[in-house]
């Protein structure tokens, strides 16, 4: 479902939701005196893209302020009758695939209408399809747009970063709006958002584990059946891993030669999306709107 050929089947979803996001943010922007609110902004705009992943259908403005409006994770009466109706929608399009323009070929939820899984006698009910297509959408839509936020924050702190990511970005676009493939010929812009994720992770804490035996960790005994939380942060400010681990420094990346290995294959240096076996499948997804968000609003 999040494999590099899905994502890009997501194109039109993050070209829509880009754009959107810049008209948004000129006319916040015009209207204030040039000042604008980062977060419900991006927000907004990683959530429309989510529905559109979960769904696979094109909404307009006004429907996606609905469903936002609906708190969809606070009351669950309301987040049946809302969700549901997007699933019904998906189903009809299943049914008949010239019911509506602008659709995607495929989304989350069609991955899941017939799902079987060993020991389930049916395949899930409304509610349940309910709950895992919140899951997607919550798990992203806050996590990235708190990176973006953090993102203008670095920016607005070190105006040579700005210029010289507009540099690259327009050496690469030229006068047009920067598109996926682009992303991967701005070294500076890659630079940037690594040194952004390992100095700002999307969440500070990692998912609750549990020690099946007693264990020590970092000198610490930790009995059977406790729950195990870990700081995430504390790991890239180590200075056994980093150069100078508290600065905001692109040039560990470019020049000084330091890696990010985000999936941990070569160690650990920092933990984003989790490591190994359990590494978060969203990795691919999120690394592209952030980096694409970034590059639309420079």
């Amino acid at each position: 479902m999040l494999s590099a050929s899905r994502l890009r089947d997501f194109h039109p979803a993050r070209v829509a939701a880009m754009d959107r996001l810049i008209a948004r943010i000129r006319a916040e922007a015009l209207a204030s005196d040039g000042g604008v609110w980062v977060l419900p902004n991006v927000r907004f705009a990683f959530f429309s893209i989510l529905l559109s992943i979960t769904f696979g259908v094109n909404l307009d403005k006004n429907s996606i302020i609905r469903a936002d409006e609906k708190k969809v994770l606070q009351v669950r009466q309301e987040q049946l009758d809302t969700v549901i109706l997007l699933i019904n929608r998906r189903r009809s399009i299943l049914k008949n695939p010239n019911l509506e323009l602008n659709v995607t070929t495929f989304s989350y939820i069609d991955s899941l209408l017939n799902l079987k899984v060993d020991g389930c006698g049916s395949i899930p009910t409304d509610p349940e399809l309910v709950t895992l297509c919140s899951e997607l959408i919550s798990g992203e839509t806050d996590t990235t747009s708190t990176s973006i936020e953090w993102a203008m924050a670095s920016i607005i702190d070190n105006p040579d970063i700005q210029d010289k990511l507009y540099k690259d970005i327009v050496s690469v676009v030229g006068d047009r709006s920067v598109d996926d493939p682009d992303l991967e010929k701005m070294l500076y812009l890659q630079a940037f958002v690594k040194e952004l994720l390992r100095k700002h992770p999307s969440t500070y804490f990692s998912l609750i584990h549990a020690a099946v035996e007693a264990v020590k960790l970092g000198g610490y005994d930790v009995p059977p059946n406790v729950n195990l939380e870990m700081f995430l942060p504390t790991i890239a400010e180590d200075e056994r891993l980093w150069l100078k681990p508290l600065e905001f420094n692109l040039k560990r990346f470019i020049s000084v030669g330091e890696t990010m290995d985000i999936t941990r294959s070569t160690g650990i240096r920092m933990i984003l999306f989790r490591a190994e076996w359990r590494i978060c499948p969203g990795l691919a997804i999120g690394m592209t709107h952030i980096s694409l968000m970034v590059a639309r609003m420079v």
